[in-house]
């Protein structure tokens, strides 16, 4: 069988259509498409614009979203809470407005996902973002992170050290969708019907400048464990402050320690 040849240099072979077509109906969104956009348009409605009022905002988006912390009474308090079961599905067309089309895929899709974490008190992480390469939209799947699918723990009696663990749920939540920028909207899809409890606000103890630096100054010379005492003695509002921050001061001194003492005697 013979094989084609252009007929001319703007123009390429279609493999679906067996013709020559212009070369800019071929064009992906990183390199050329082996087929042409009028037999790929037959196919599908990947790279056609939606109906505009299907397009919402994200704000007129997030309020289809159940608030977990839902001030009813207008007085900034939570009227359900971190504990309260949040279930609901959505499916949306978020249109892009200038400020968001400015930004790319990967900040789009943090900025959405963030605004939809402080509405329902869920957390996500992304678990799958396929190569976009070929496509004019990019598709994502980000998972609830307290699903148990999600995190996979140790069963009890394989553990090996003892500590307070994330609660889990059968939950399925996850927030999938696509990212067309070329037609200015966001397909998003939210699937959390089976609700739980949000995780609980943690709080970051940061040890104080001034035991940073007796740490540094004294690193050398003491061991992980008489440092802490040392710290203990020398500061003793730590002992009032809470467990997280001697856990801090610990792991900071044997960190610093290890790492000083790795560079005096990588030094001679």
């Amino acid at each position: 069988m013979d094989t084609p040849t252009a007929i001319a240099t703007n123009n390429r072979y279609c493999r679906r259509c067996k013709t020559f077509r212009n070369v800019e109906l071929f064009a992906g969104n990183q390199r050329d498409r082996k087929t042409c956009a009028i037999c790929r348009g037959r196919d599908s409605d990947v790279d056609k614009p939606v109906p505009e009022d299907w397009l919402v905002t994200l704000e007129e988006a997030l309020l289809l979203i159940p608030s977990r912390y839902d001030d009813q009474a207008g007085n900034g308090t939570a009227m359900r809470g971190e504990r309260a079961f949040i279930e609901y599905s959505l499916d949306v067309y978020i249109h892009l407005d200038e400020e968001l089309i400015q930004m790319d895929e990967e900040h789009i899709l943090a900025h959405i996902c963030n605004a939809i974490e402080a509405r329902d008190g869920y957390k996500y992480y992304r678990e799958f973002t396929p190569n976009s390469s070929l496509k004019f939209a990019h598709s994502f799947c980000c998972r609830c992170l307290q699903d148990y699918d999600v995190q996979r723990q140790v069963f009890n009696n394989d553990r090996q050290q003892i500590h307070s663990r994330m609660e889990t749920y059968l939950c399925g939540g996850q927030v999938t969708g696509v990212i067309d920028k070329r037609n200015a909207y966001v397909h998003v899809s939210i699937e959390h019907s089976t609700g739980h409890p949000a995780l609980p606000v943690s709080t970051m103890y940061k040890v104080s400048d001034e035991i940073q630096a007796h740490i540094l100054a004294n690193c050398i010379t003491m061991d992980a464990s008489a440092l802490y005492l040392d710290i203990l003695d020398r500061f003793p509002y730590t002992i009032a402050e809470p467990q997280g921050v001697r856990k801090d001061v610990i792991r900071n001194g044997t960190t610093y320690i290890a790492r000083h003492k790795k560079y005096i005697d990588d030094s001679y």
